[in-house]
């Protein structure tokens, strides 16, 4: 059996924690809510993988989880799609294209990714009429939600593509030179 290239493998290694996410969402997520809060896989893997891509499949991988939230969760459809899209854009434009895996620096960046959206979405659910409580909308749908919604991500952190080796610097020349030849 041939060998899988590197290209295959790094878009298995993308779909399948998207895949999984999308089967918790719909069979765990409408099931268990801890204080009003409920667990998002979605947005929790669209921001634990949106690192390491860059900003225009980011933004298409945001926009896909975003969308698929929308049809199967009770909100209007089209409002987590935009609000993920531009989170995973700015997620992967600030990190350069850097997957992060499972540091600090990558549960900090996805919390906040993950804490912006919520709190977005529920100002967004708030002034459609959704919620009916400004802090309810915040901080149980915000901030409840946002926690373990975070939870959720570490493990997902954890399944990322970690391909920093190949991008760092190293003592070894490569077959090039120093210095820029004259032409």
């Amino acid at each position: 059996m041939p060998a899988m290239n590197e290209r295959t493998r790094s878009t298995a290694a993308r779909i399948a924690p998207v895949l999984i996410a999308f089967l918790l969402q719909v069979g765990i997520t409408p099931q268990i809510s801890l204080l009003g809060g409920r667990f998002n896989f979605l947005v929790a893997s669209a921001a634990a993988l949106a690192p390491g891509m860059q900003p225009g499949r980011a933004a298409a991988l945001g926009f896909g989880c975003g969308l698929a939230f929308d049809l199967t969760g009770s909100v209007p459809v089209g409002m987590t799609s935009l609000i993920l899209s531009i989170t995973c854009f700015a997620l992967a434009t600030s990190t350069q294209g850097m997957p992060l895996g499972l540091s600090a620096a990558g549960v900090r960046l996805t919390g906040l990714g993950i804490l912006a959206v919520e709190l977005a979405s529920g100002l967004g659910l708030f002034f459609m009429g959704v919620e009916g409580s400004l802090v309810q909308a915040l901080f149980v749908h915000g901030f409840v939600s946002a926690v373990l919604t975070t939870a959720a991500a570490v493990p997902l952190l954890r399944l990322t593509p970690a391909d920093t080796a190949s991008r760092g610097f190293s003592a070894r020349s490569r077959g090039g030179t120093r210095y820029k030849a004259l032409r």
